[in-house]
C-alpha cells in the first residue's frame, strides 16, 4: 500500500478508536499498519494499548503473545524495559499460542499482487518478513525464490543476480508503456479498496453495536465520516442524532453543511432553517447558521433571499467572514437581473404592437 493510502487508514482508524477506544480490532489493525510503514513507536503503543485491554479480559495467553511482539519489534524501547525482568512473564510468552500462517493471509496476497504488477521490492519485503516469522514454510521459500532471493536451507544457495536483473530491466522498459500505466491506476483503485474495505467492516460492526437511542455516538460518528469526506454515512448519523433534543441544533446545522456538499441547496435550507429556529441565544453560531442559510439560498439561485440575510448578518457585524465582499457582490447580481427585466419587458412591448 502507498503511503498516501497508509495515511487514509490510519486517519480512519485514529477517528474509530477515539469512539472507540477499547475496541480490539481496531487497534490490531493499527497496530498491524505502523508496523508495515516500520513505524516502530506507534506499533509499541498499539501493542500496549492491547495488552492492557487483553489483560482487562483475563486473557493472558494474548496478553503475553503481544508483549513478546512488541519485543520484537523493538527490544530497546525503554516502555518495556520492565517486561525483560518478569520471569512469571516469560514464562508465559514461551507458553503462549504460537502464530498461524493463515492469520498472515492478508500480506499472502498483498505480496501476490505486488509480483502480478511487478513490483519486486515490495513484495520482497512483504514475504522476507513472512519468512522470518515462518522459516519452514516452503511456499513462502517459492515465493521468494521466484523473485530471485537466496533462501538459507540445507541445501547449496543458488543466486540468481541475473535474472532479477534481466527482470528489473523488462519492468522498467514496461514502464515506458500504456499497459504499465493502467496497470498502476489499477493498483490505485485496489489501494483505495482496501481503505474503502477497512471502513466498510467496521460500519458493520458499529451497526450491530450502537442503538439508535445512542444519540451520543451517532452525532460523533457523524462528525467523523464527515471529516473523511464521508458524507452519506455522515447524514445518516446526523438524521438520527437530530432526534435527541439536545443535539438538535447542532445536528441539524451539520446536516445543513453535509448537503451543502453535496450540491443540495433546498434540503441545506430547510436544515438551516431548522436549526435557526430553534435557537434561542443570538450569539455567534445563531449568526453563522445565518450566514450558512444565506449561502444556501444564494447557490439556489435565490439571490434575493440570500442578499436579505446577508445584510441580518453585516448589520450584526460587518467583518464577519466576507459579509461585506457577498452583499457588493449580490447587489451587482440584483441590478442585472433588473435591467435584464426591464430590457425583456420593453422588448415585448415593442413586439406587441
Amino acid at each position: 500500500m502507498k503511503y498516501g493510502l497508509y495515511e487514509n487508514a490510519k486517519d480512519l482508524l485514529d477517528k474509530f478508536k477515539q469512539i472507540y477506544p477499547d475496541n480490539i480490532e481496531i487497534h490490531q489493525r493499527l497496530k498491524k499498519l505502523y508496523k508495515e510503514i516500520d513505524h516502530k513507536e506507534e506499533a509499541i503503543t498499539e501493542c500496549l494499548a492491547l495488552k492492557d485491554l487483553y489483560d482487562k479480559r483475563g486473557e493472558q495467553e494474548n496478553s503475553a503473545q503481544i508483549v513478546k511482539e512488541a519485543l520484537e519489534i523493538n527490544p530497546d524501547d525503554e516502555r518495556l524495559s520492565s517486561f525483560k525482568e518478569m520471569p512469571i512473564y516469560q514464562y508465559t510468552v514461551e507458553t503462549a499460542k504460537a502464530p498461524s500462517i493463515e492469520e498472515y493471509s492478508e500480506e499472502i496476497a498483498e505480496a501476490d499482487f505486488y509480483i502480478r504488477q511487478g513490483l519486486i521490492d515490495e513484495a520482497h519485503e512483504i514475504l522476507e518478513r513472512l519468512n522470518n516469522i515462518f522459516p519452514d514454510n516452503v511456499e513462502i521459500k517459492r515465493r521468494l525464490e521466484s523473485l530471485g532471493h537466496v533462501v538459507e536451507t540445507g541445501e547449496p544457495k543458488v543466486e540468481k543476480h541475473e535474472a532479477v536483473l534481466e527482470e528489473k530491466v523488462a519492468i522498467e522498459e514496461m514502464a515506458k508503456s500504456e499497459d504499465v500505466i493502467e496497470a498502476e491506476e489499477v493498483e490505485e483503485l485496489e489501494l483505495d479498496k482496501d481503505v474503502l474495505d477497512i471502513f466498510e467492516e467496521f460500519k458493520k460492526g458499529l451497526e450491530k453495536e450502537v442503538k439508535e437511542e445512542d444519540y451520543e455516538t451517532h452525532y460523533n460518528l457523524g462528525i467523523a465520516y464527515k471529516e473523511m469526506a464521508l458524507i452519506d454515512d455522515a447524514i445518516k448519523e446526523f438524521q438520527i442524532s437530530k432526534k435527541d433534543p439536545k443535539r438538535a441544533i447542532s445536528a441539524s446545522n451539520m446536516l445543513g453543511l453535509c448537503y451543502m456538499e453535496k450540491g443540495l441547496y433546498s434540503l441545506a435550507i430547510e436544515a438551516f432553517k431548522d436549526a435557526i429556529s430553534m435557537t434561542k441565544e443570538k450569539d455567534e453560531s445563531y449568526w453563522s447558521m445565518k450566514y450558512d442559510l444565506a449561502e444556501a439560498y444564494e447557490r439556489n439561485g435565490d439571490i434575493k433571499e440570500a442578499l436579505d440575510l446577508f445584510i441580518e448578518v453585516y448589520g450584526w457585524n460587518s467583518k464577519f467572514r466576507d459579509v461585506s465582499e457577498k452583499i457588493n457582490n449580490l447587489k451587482v447580481k440584483v441590478s442585472e437581473d433588473i435591467d435584464k427585466r426591464k430590457t425583456k419587458d420593453r422588448k415585448d412591448r415593442v413586439s406587441y404592437i
